[in-house]
């Protein structure tokens, strides 16, 4: 049974043209561009007739590259933003229809959402008042605020108001906010960006094993391959504001990564070698240029795994170069993505 269900969903934005800093107007052009609305330029589309459905106890996980429009879908979800024409119904609610009652559905946690914090309270203030808002009384408050800061790692920050924070500290306290409410969905926008190794695990496992035990529904959206891999239940490809492509990574990779992964680290690579390199079917080629050659990362998907390795074998070390590692492997979810969203092709630094 679907929780979310979305239907022919499109959202655009005004475009304007802004003015340059060098002109009579200086840096005050985005100012008076938002007071007058001067110089419009068309429409963005941020969404175009995105279709999907997300089942009650799922975790759904949204990547795409930068503006694909992934924000801008966490948001129509949570009513923060209405859309232009399609359907949303959360939980039974249609989100323009019934916006109010939706955000009683759902706790959003995204990048950056530590804005909204009132920086004259401390860290268990402010988190005491969002949770008197939504309804606790003040002994629950409090008894939540203890909770969900052990949770976070900031039991030790209670006192310190949230300008005294780091990044990544605020965005522990977003986290902290969203996870403060008893809700249905939660709508995670980059949940773990800005945290450490070891917070981005904890928060990982709470997600995968506290809310999949209670039976929440979770849609979140990473650029972390890794992480969306460990955590989703399916995963949604959208690029440029289109949904390319929806399914479990394991039918994913079976849909568009036929085959194996060739992949090699090499040293002393010079620009012979790269140009014949260019020359291969692949997926992703780093190479780092310094005096001594280029060092490079090689990641190809064939179908001939054996003889493509020795094909690059061959022509590396026939042109100089020395190899450090080679290896056959099955694709990873970021190969998988690199193949759908046309990201595949060389880097170079």
């Amino acid at each position: 049974m679907s929780i979310v269900t979305i239907r022919g969903l499109e959202k655009s934005y005004l475009k304007y043209k802004r003015f340059g800093s060098g002109t009579v107007l200086g840096n005050a052009h985005w100012l008076l561009a938002t007071l007058y609305r001067l110089q419009r330029q068309g429409r963005i589309v941020a969404l175009r007739d995105v279709n999907l459905e997300v089942k009650r106890g799922e975790i759904f996980c949204i990547v795409g590259p930068n503006g694909a429009g992934k924000t801008t879908l966490i948001k129509c979800l949570a009513s923060l933003l209405l859309p232009d024409s399609g359907y949303i119904e959360i939980d039974g609610l249609n989100v323009v229809e019934e916006p109010l009652k939706v955000k009683g559905k759902v706790a959003v946690i995204g990048s950056g959402f530590w804005a909204g914090f009132d920086w004259s309270l401390s860290v268990e203030e402010n988190l005491e008042l969002f949770a008197i808002m939504f309804g606790y009384n003040r002994g629950e408050a409090k008894r939540r605020v203890g909770e969900v800061l052990k949770l976070v790692g900031l039991s030790d920050r209670a006192k310190d108001d949230p300008t005294a924070l780091s990044s990544g500290q605020r965005q522990r306290l977003s986290l902290a906010r969203g996870f403060m409410f008893e809700t249905p969905i939660y709508l995670f926008d980059e949940p773990t960006v800005g945290l450490d190794p070891v917070g981005a695990r904890e928060i990982r496992n709470y997600i995968k094993d506290e809310l999949r035990r209670q039976g929440k529904t979770v849609v979140f959206t990473t650029h972390f391959m890794n992480e969306a891999e460990d955590l989703a239940d399916r995963i949604a490809i959208l690029d440029n504001g289109t949904i390319t492509a929806i399914g479990t990574p394991g039918e994913l990779k079976q849909e568009f990564v036929k085959g194996k992964i060739v992949e090699i680290r090499a040293s002393k690579v010079y620009e012979d070698g790269i140009e014949r390199l260019r020359k291969l079917e692949i997926i992703n080629l780093d190479a780092f240029f310094h005096s001594g050659g280029a060092e490079v990362t090689i990641r190809i998907l064939t179908r001939e795994a054996e003889d493509v390795l020795g094909e690059v074998l061959g022509l590396i070390m026939g042109s100089g170069g020395l190899v450090s590692y080679a290896n056959i492997s099955e694709p990873t979810l970021e190969d998988l993505y690199r193949k759908v969203v046309g990201r595949d092709g060389i880097e170079e630094a």
